[in-house]
């Protein structure tokens, strides 16, 4: 790149020295950071999904149901976290750590739900050794480790990211398992999709955020250095935060793909539209016009889709339905805009 020397990764010296060097700085900055969430989710005048807010009676099917849904599909890692949602009930999650302790989808879920430090610590911990190619583990134990400014473990699990990438939110599977229990607990198809959209909101929102502000601090940090001419370390942490937005872009749920576009977008604007982002030679400007076409996208097989989902015929909403749990949000959507 332009303005620094390239470097695939960071050296253990070079980690220590991210937490001798950063930590006095990033404390001193730590109070000029927005919030992620509320920074990326409102950088695009983007049409919020028309889900209708459901109560708490009419968001959860009866135990009865949930017993005999978890009885027909075998007490699955997966069913068991649907009917965790469904119900309101924890001790299905319980369930699902006590036989499939080795499932990222449910160690993922009980860090959702954790209440504590320590408990996130731990779930997490689970969630790397379930699913040691995925780099979401990575992602939320640097999220974590930043807020606590050890800057030394974040540079360390960055390094451990860099060599996996097999990324997977899980968030399309329960999505579609809990809209399966919901129907078969007597909800209609679109019922039970939007029942299943309604509880699973916080845990889908809860993730994104949490990686949106991981993109934010990562992106902070990578600035720092430059300032400092730590070359080698802005160039990694440049790769890292843009990765980050892309896995994002690439997920399931068109607001990840959001949080994703403006994480890129967010950092690359601060550069000249003529450095090098990436391996490809691609300049920043060039990749935020290709950020600007996926956007221009999203708006475009997004408009009206809720009014066309609440129109189609039964079989029409199974392949819908069929569409966003194989190829996420996006792809249902742009599969309901070229069947008008």
């Amino acid at each position: 790149m332009p303005r620094w020397p390239k470097t695939r990764s960071l050296t253990i010296t070079a980690a220590v020295m991210v937490g001798l060097l950063a930590a006095v700085a990033m404390f001193m900055r730590s109070s000029a950071r927005s919030a992620a969430k509320a920074t990326l989710l409102a950088s695009e005048d983007f049409p919020r999904r028309n889900i209708p807010a459901l109560s708490s009676e009419s968001s959860r099917i009866p135990k009865s149901s949930a017993e005999t849904y978890a009885a027909l599909h075998g007490q699955s890692a997966v069913c068991l976290v649907a009917l965790s949602r469904a119900t309101g009930d924890p001790a299905w999650l319980l369930r699902a750590i006590e036989l499939h302790p080795e499932d990222p989808c449910v160690q993922l879920e009980r860090w959702h739900v954790a209440k504590t430090p320590e408990e996130k610590a731990l779930a997490v911990a689970a969630l790397q050794a379930a699913a040691p190619n995925n780099p979401l583990g990575h992602y939320l134990a640097s999220h974590e480790a930043f807020k606590s400014k050890d800057l030394g473990a974040v540079a360390n699990l960055l390094v451990d990211a860099s060599f996996v990438n097999d990324f997977s939110n899980y968030t399309t599977e329960v999505l579609s398992e809990t809209e399966a229990a919901f129907r078969a607990s007597g909800l209609n198809e679109t019922d039970a999709l939007v029942a299943a959209f309604g509880v699973s909101a916080s845990f889908s929102t809860d993730t994104t955020a949490s990686l949106s502000q991981l993109g934010n601090d990562i992106g902070n940090l990578q600035h720092l250095f430059v300032e400092m001419g730590y070359w080698d370390e802005a160039d990694f942490l440049l790769e890292r935060s843009l990765t980050l937005g892309e896995q994002l872009q690439g997920s399931g749920l068109i607001i990840d793909n959001l949080v994703g576009i403006a994480l890129q977008k967010k950092l690359l604007t601060s550069f000249d539209p003529e450095t090098i982002v990436d391996w490809n030679g691609t300049t920043a400007s060039e990749r935020l016009q290709q950020l600007d076409t996926a956007l221009s996208d999203i708006k475009s097989v997004s408009s009206n889709a809720v009014n066309t989902i609440s129109s189609l015929d039964p079989a029409g909403l199974v392949e819908y339905k069929n569409i966003l749990r194989n190829d996420g949000e996006l792809a249902a959507m742009r599969w309901l805009k070229e069947r008008k």
